[in-house]
């Protein structure tokens, strides 16, 4: 009797120790920092639902309830059944303490147990899906209130229902207080890199519309989706008031979302190292990332539609779980590959190399990969020095971004001054040859006919001023179609020029000159000689103008072109949309010595003003 008596104590004893005193008891006196995990011991649920709670309460008094690994951290991987947490806690304050206990983790939904009387009950359950303002206590984290009287001491078993991401959470047992002093300095931080990434995300978005440039759309979208990112695993998402916008945030899921991110770096780099050849190890890089856009794409939009269909216990969500991992990596190789390539090809190591190392390293999937615990790249800390980096790099490829685009400006640019220049060179290439068709023909027919008339009816003096006229009429023609002489000054070439138009009688021509025409280079003197000439041209068909001047005036910096008359003036915007040459010619010449164009016109005065950048 007395053995058996003593047996069963025995046996009773070792139930208590191998089952309920398993774990650490964590002592609570107000507010701390402390980490959970050492003091929790956790259980994969196998029961399939059936019966659960007994099943747990079985195998942590079986003692099957496990403590954390410390060198394998605190993610315990996919896992479709719930998980299990067991904590015993104990308030040592000298009074009554109340604490928040978060969960900060992608868990659908959480319900903690307490033990009353020796009998587990239900005491709360919290939702992840639920708005701010809809949760007992308004936490970005599901949290759970916990009151201890003086000395009290309390167990807990805790349900963790998560079938679709990877069982990995932080866990923060304190005061309210406490929490809300931290999660106010949290919220600025990570509140103020969000709301950075998104206004700079807007505004590419803008430039992206004005520009018409598909790279800074690529990028908004980028910035955008890691903003989305952040709020989704800082479980920011739950401050959202708009519940369509919740709802959607919420059913997306991180990974392949990172994958699309990743994928659309590869495009901008592209767009800042501007066209490469295009070989077939480019163009397979491309195809590679191509489909794994196209996946991470497509698996988003799955996981959206089906998502509570949807758990990782399914062989297809595996295979598009490991697929999607494969396809990050696929990504960033293929990326990194391209840069070295381009780098090396258009010898721009000096930026090449340093945007290798963000995009390898400082990307939206390293970040949901070590968020997730599935690799771990770097310990994550508060403040998260992760988003420093971010930011860094977003600057970075900004800055390579303007760059890119204010270089391809310039080459367009160039290409457009020798798009005008061959256009140019035509047009005088065809001005010469209907000068000299004008000369040998028609100036030869005019001037046998002036010799004939003049011969046989010297008394006719209307036909022979009005012959005379043709002659003259011809003369003038030709020397306008005709380049200038090359040994001539601008300066010399305008005056002649405006001794002929004088000839006409109708307006009064006058020119003005000041300053070293040497400063200019022979293509702007035969220009600028081109410009006076279509302005006068204009002047004496259109202004009914009594008075016209034009003044050059040259300084070390820049000539400055001024054209003016007292005539009807004109509609601008109607001539330059006008079939004729006129304005269109001076436009071209303006463009090809890079120079700057302003015309005013009105009833009693035209103007033109014409800026030319000078070379030393």
């Amino acid at each position: 009797m007395f053995f058996r008596t003593w047996f069963g104590i025995v046996l009773c004893f070792v139930g208590l120790f191998s089952g309920y005193s398993q774990g650490r008891t964590y002592e609570l006196d107000g507010a701390n920092d402390d980490d959970l995990y050492p003091y929790m011991l956790y259980w994969k649920d196998t029961s399939e639902g059936k019966n659960s709670l007994n099943e747990a309460v079985l195998n942590l008094r079986q003692g099957n309830f496990k403590a954390f690994d410390s060198e394998n951290g605190k993610n315990l991987g996919l896992f479709p059944e719930p998980v299990w947490l067991y904590l015993n806690v104990k308030n040592i304050s000298e009074r009554h303490r109340t604490y928040w206990w978060a969960f900060y983790t992608h868990t659908d939904t959480i319900i903690i147990y307490e033990k009353q009387n020796l009998q587990w009950q239900a005491a709360d359950t919290l939702v992840r899906n639920k708005l701010l303002g809809e949760r007992n206590i308004r936490h970005r984290a599901s949290a759970y209130l916990v009151s201890l009287e003086n000395g009290e001491e309390q167990s807990y078993l805790v349900q963790l229902i998560n079938p679709r991401h990877t069982q990995n959470s932080f866990v923060s047992l304190t005061t309210p207080v406490h929490h809300l002093l931290w999660e106010k300095g949290f919220y600025w931080t990570i509140g103020s890199f969000i709301g950075i990434f998104l206004i700079t995300g807007i505004v590419s978005l803008i430039i992206g519309f004005v520009v018409r440039e598909r790279t800074f759309f690529l990028f908004f979208v980028y910035l955008f989706a890691v903003s989305v990112l952040i709020l989704y695993e800082e479980l920011m998402v739950a401050v959202i008031d708009n519940e369509t916008v919740f709802s959607l945030i919420n059913s997306i899921h991180p990974l392949p979302l990172s994958l699309i991110a990743t994928c659309l770096n590869f495009y901008i780099v592209d767009y800042i190292f501007g066209k490469a050849d295009n070989s077939k190890l480019l163009r397979f890089l491309t195809l590679l990332n191509t489909i794994c856009l196209f996946t991470g794409t497509l698996s988003l939009a799955v996981y959206m539609l089906f998502m509570t269909d949807l758990h990782s216990g399914q062989t297809l969500f595996l295979w598009a779980w490991y697929g999607i991992i494969c396809c990050i990596f696929i990504s960033i190789l293929v990326t990194a590959l391209k840069i070295i390539i381009l780098s090396v090809q258009y010898k721009k190591l000096y930026y090449g190399i340093p945007f290798l190392l963000l995009i390898v390293f400082v990307n939206p999937a390293t970040y949901i990969l070590n968020y997730s615990g599935i690799f771990s790249f770097y310990q994550i800390t508060y403040p998260n020095y992760f988003y420093w980096f971010v930011s860094a790099e977003f600057i970075f490829i900004g800055f390579l971004m303007g760059w890119r685009y204010k270089k391809n400006l310039e080459d367009r640019h160039r290409l457009e001054i020798e798009f005008t220049q061959r256009e140019l060179t035509v047009l005088n290439d065809e001005r010469k040859q209907i000068a000299r068709d004008l000369h040998d023909d028609l100036g030869a027919t005019i001037n046998a006919i002036k010799l004939f008339v003049t011969n046989s009816y010297p008394d006719d003096k209307p036909l022979v001023e009005t012959i005379s006229k043709a002659s003259n009429d011809i003369r003038i023609f030709y020397k306008k179609l005709i380049q200038k002489p090359s040994d001539e000054s601008v300066k010399e070439s305008i005056e002649k020029l405006t001794a002929a138009y004088n000839g006409y009688g109708q307006i009064r021509f006058g020119c003005i000159f000041s300053g070293d025409e040497s400063l200019l280079s022979d293509i702007q003197k035969e220009n600028i000689y081109k410009i006076v000439s279509e302005i006068f041209t204009n002047t004496l068909k259109h202004s009914k103008a009594t008075e016209a001047t034009v003044q050059l005036l040259i300084d070390s910096t820049s000539a400055q072109l001024i054209a003016e008359d007292n005539g009807t003036g004109f509609s601008v915007e109607q001539a330059q949309k006008a079939r004729g040459m006129g304005v269109k010619n001076i436009h071209q010449r303006v463009a090809v010595m890079r120079g700057k164009l302003h015309i005013s016109s009105g009833k009693g005065n035209t103007t033109y003003i014409i800026e030319i950048p000078v070379k030393r």
